[in-house]
């Protein structure tokens, strides 16, 4: 004999855990979203929005769903967090790409290193913010026979020892690194409300057939 009761409690707590994970995920989400975005990794930072949306719907979903303890909505909650552990999965193979990073970060500097030696100072603060000289280094102005702007030094003695692709590129991984562990995160999560789901199916079933209905 099982004891609803005792079920019901073991699957409120799960779902409360899975809930407070998926809302820590969308404020870490929030922050990446902002700074991919600023640093014009467009086609990364819309991805990471649809992820934003779809979860957070999800949750809201989740929560409705276990309120209302409906046998039908929760076998189609179960089936949107498989779909969007499918997109998910995806994601990793087909967006969340290394390369993609490299080619994006490349696109970026030679945006910038262009309109530095069209009109002199407009790489200023991205060199201040990324701590970098030049595309490559300092010689790249030596070759342009300019001086070394200030936004290059890193104290009055020395200049920044890496170029701006490297350091931004470093600086791009560093935070893709981040997005992939939260993203792997998310999908264990996912998984594990999926199992979940379809045991608080099971219960629901369970209680409405024990009740009659």
């Amino acid at each position: 004999m099982v004891d609803i009761d005792e079920d019901e409690g073991g699957l409120t707590g799960l779902f409360i855990l899975i809930i407070l994970i998926w809302f820590i995920s969308l404020c870490v989400l929030i922050f990446i979203i902002v700074v991919t975005l600023h640093h014009e990794n467009i086609v990364y930072g819309v991805y990471l929005i649809i992820v934003w949306v779809l979860t957070f719907c999800i949750a809201i979903f989740t929560m409705y769903t276990f309120k209302l303890e409906n046998f039908g909505l929760t076998v189609v909650l179960g089936a949107v967090i498989y779909v969007m552990l499918c997109f998910q999965m995806l994601s990793l193979t087909y967006v969340c790409d290394e390369v993609d990073i490299d080619l994006k970060a490349g696109d970026v500097v030679n945006k910038h290193w262009r309109a530095e030696v069209e009109k002199p100072g407009s790489m200023d603060d991205f060199q201040s913010e990324f701590r970098c000289c030049g595309k490559y280094g300092e010689m790249d102005y030596r070759l342009l026979q300019r001086d070394v702007p200030a936004s290059c030094n890193q104290s009055e003695f020395q200049y920044y020892g890496q170029g701006c692709l490297d350091q931004y590129l470093d600086w791009c991984l560093e935070y893709f690194y981040i997005s992939e562990f939260g993203e792997h995160l998310m999908i264990v999560t996912n998984t594990f409300a999926f199992v979940v789901t379809i045991f608080m199916a099971k219960y629901f079933h369970m209680k409405y057939f024990e009740d009659g209905i």
